[in-house]
C-alpha cells in the first residue's frame, strides 16, 4: 500500500522535473509529505474508498488548522466568534459527511450482495467487527 503511494508521488516528481527546461525542479518537501503521508494513511485506512479518505483527512487537517490559528478572546464581538465556528463546524461535518457515505456505500454494496465483504482495509475490519459484536449481543438477549 505505501509503497504504491510512494512509487506514484515519485512519478509525479519526475515527471515535474522532466516538464522544466532543465529537466530540474526545486520543491518544497514539507507539503509533498504530508501529501504523501494522508495518502498513505488514507489508503490504508479506507482502501479503495481511499480517495474519499482523502476528503475527510483534508477536513480533518482544516479542524486543525483553525484550531492552531484560533485566536479566541473573550472581548471580540460575537459575530467574529460566530463566522469562525461556522467555518469549523462546516469542515467537521465535511469530514462526519464523508465517512458516513463510505460506510454507508459498504454496508450497501454488502446488503445487496455486490459484494461479499466490507473491504480488506482498516474501515472494513471496522465494521466487519462491528457486525460480529451486534450478533454476540443479539445471540445473548435471545438465549440470555
Amino acid at each position: 500500500m505505501a509503497t504504491l503511494c510512494i512509487i506514484s508521488i515519485l512519478e509525479e516528481w519526475e515527471n515535474q522535473a522532466n516538464a522544466s527546461e532543465d529537466r530540474c525542479k526545486t520543491m518544497e518537501l514539507s507539503g509533498e509529505f504530508t501529501r504523501l503521508m494522508a495518502d498513505i494513511i488514507a489508503n490504508a485506512a479506507f482502501g479503495s474508498s481511499y480517495m474519499e479518505g482523502g476528503e475527510a483527512f483534508k477536513a480533518k487537517t482544516k479542524l486543525q488548522e483553525f484550531a492552531a490559528n484560533s485566536n479566541f478572546h473573550p472581548r471580540k464581538t460575537i459575530s467574529t466568534h460566530s463566522i469562525k465556528y461556522s467555518n469549523v463546524e462546516a469542515a467537521g461535518q465535511e469530514g462526519e459527511n464523508t465517512i458516513r457515505n463510505i460506510i454507508e456505500s459498504r454496508l450497501n454494496d454488502k446488503a445487496t450482495g455486490s459484494s461479499d465483504h466490507y473491504g480488506d482495509d482498516l474501515l472494513g475490519g471496522m465494521i466487519g467487527a462491528s457486525e460480529m459484536v451486534q450478533i454476540q449481543i443479539r445471540f445473548q438477549v435471545k438465549h440470555g
